[in-house]
């Protein structure tokens, strides 16, 4: 899903459960049909509009070693002001409690390369 997709669905008057940001390298197996916002390498998060994300729950994970984008992503995200924000990369896992870090450590392990 692009941010454009997901601004088309909040103006439709939709809104998704959650989305997840995937921060790097975006596994092959995942298409644009599911709800995942993609940012790579080349994107620059501080101008990306993020105001979409208002009010919804938002997961970023990080996927290889893309640090320095992870955090502009986290800062850009924070500004739009979602309702609930959770992270998960190499250094750590942030959640809502321990069950969420829990299944969110999970789907981490799922996305990253053994």
């Amino acid at each position: 899903m692009s941010l454009k997709q997901l601004v088309d669905l909040r103006i439709a008057g939709h809104a998704p459960k959650s989305v997840w940001i995937i921060v790097g390298d975006c596994p092959k197996w995942i298409d644009e049909s599911h709800q995942y916002i993609r940012i790579t390498p080349s994107d620059k998060p501080k101008h990306m509009d993020f105001r979409a994300l208002v009010g919804l729950n938002v997961v970023i994970f990080e996927i290889g070693k893309y640090n320095s984008l992870f955090l502009q992503t986290i800062q850009a995200v924070e500004a739009a002001n979602p309702k609930e924000l959770s992270l998960a990369c190499k250094t750590g896992i942030a959640g809502a409690s321990d069950d969420h870090e829990h299944i969110l450590k999970r789907i981490w392990r799922t996305l990253c390369p053994a």
